[in-house]
């Protein structure tokens, strides 16, 4: 696409330029990256586990079922001055899955932004816009992608107003959509801290029509030690999936409710997490399926010592599909991890687990008549 070839050369003029300035501004060529890959060592009374999920289930607990291999790679050449930043994002995701060849999963960062000491900035280019994901689970709640512009215009010094708008995405759709947030920040004085989004997207899909959400994420650090974090979100169209697009193949989503609960402790010895997730999908066209979602995983991480840590994990799971059947899944993990840090989403680690599937049940329902 023509678009994609003027921002990689934007961005190529950018590291060029940037680069024979540095000696009178400040320019800086950071990396981040994020690498996952398990070997995985089960115990489930002989029969065939699976690495991703439950079958059916929207997510996974993240912790001893780490059998894919994920690779993420970024580079970020960025040019300061004291009116401005300009920063450019280029990143690849690399997948390895049992029995192939790693391969390139995308493309996923190309875009550049400004950022003005003034409180506001733009972006333009293709990349993950704003995130949110139960960290426990393997779930995103929101999480678009796709090719557009946006920016952002600090209020005050707690209110923040972001907006993007995305031609395509990730799959080639042509699409309009346009989302909108409002940050608050510090919303109680006697909280160490505190903040409430509200994101609210519009949009029509030329694949599955249009497209809408609401929904707010709320997230306080009690103390500091403790934080808590509660989103809901309603949506419809590709939206009540969690991002703008729709697998191909599958029945268009057209409702959906999911709603988030996620506590951290965070202490000296030991740290304990706990998410819940609900999630309600109502799909198909000509006949309407109704699938409902529970998920609960407790973590449990002892420090043995300032790097080794023994880790546990335990998830129950309950699928139900209207009027057909209700399945169970509850999953035990064991492990050692070792970090530089002792704290519950310290990065990076290295880990060595099993996993053991203690039980599943399904109950099936008759056809009706």
């Amino acid at each position: 696409m023509k678009n994609k070839r003027f921002i990689f050369a934007l961005f190529v003029a950018l590291t060029l330029t940037c680069s024979s300035w540095s000696a009178i501004a400040s320019f800086e060529l950071d990396t981040t990256g994020y690498f996952r890959h398990g070997f995985l060592i089960g115990v489930d009374n002989g029969n065939t586990m699976n690495c991703n999920s439950m079958l059916n289930a929207f997510a996974k607990s993240r912790y001893g079922n780490e059998c894919e291999g994920f690779l993420e790679f970024q580079l970020h050449p960025s040019y300061e001055t004291d009116e401005f930043t300009l920063l450019g994002v280029i990143g690849w995701d690399f997948l390895d899955l049992p029995g192939q060849d790693p391969y390139l999963l995308s493309a996923d960062e190309q875009f550049l932004q400004v950022r003005f000491a003034s409180g506001w900035g733009l972006w333009t280019g293709k990349r993950s816009y704003q995130r949110r994901e139960a960290h426990i689970y393997d779930y995103k709640y929101y999480h678009y992608r796709g090719e557009g512009v946006g920016g952002y215009y600090d209020v005050t010094e707690d209110i923040r107003v972001t907006g993007s708008h995305f031609f395509s995405d990730t799959q080639g759709s042509k699409i309009n959509s346009t989302d909108l947030r409002v940050l608050i920040s510090d919303l109680f004085e006697y909280l160490d801290s505190s903040s409430l989004e509200i994101i609210t997207t519009y949009g029509n899909d030329t694949d599955h029509g249009i497209h809408r959400a609401f929904g707010i994420v709320f997230t306080t650090r009690v103390d500091s030690e403790l934080t808590y974090l509660f989103a809901i979100k309603k949506a419809s169209g590709p939206l009540a999936h969690h991002e703008f697009s729709q697998p191909r193949g599958v029945n268009p989503t057209t409702n959906g409710i999911q709603v988030v609960n996620e506590l951290v402790y965070d202490a000296n010895l030991w740290s304990l997490g706990v998410t819940n997730i609900y999630e309600k999908r109502e799909s198909g066209t000509l006949v309407s399926e109704t699938q409902q979602w529970f998920g609960t995983a407790l973590r449990i991480m002892n420090y043995l010592s300032s790097e080794i840590t023994l880790v546990q994990e335990i998830s129950f799971d309950t699928l139900e599909l209207k009027d057909k059947y209700t399945a169970r899944h509850r999953k035990y993990s064991l492990g050692l991890q070792y970090s530089k840090n002792k704290t519950f989403y310290d990065r990076p680690v290295y880990r060595f687990s099993s996993r053991s599937l203690m039980s599943m049940t399904h109950t099936r329902f008759p056809p009706l008549a």
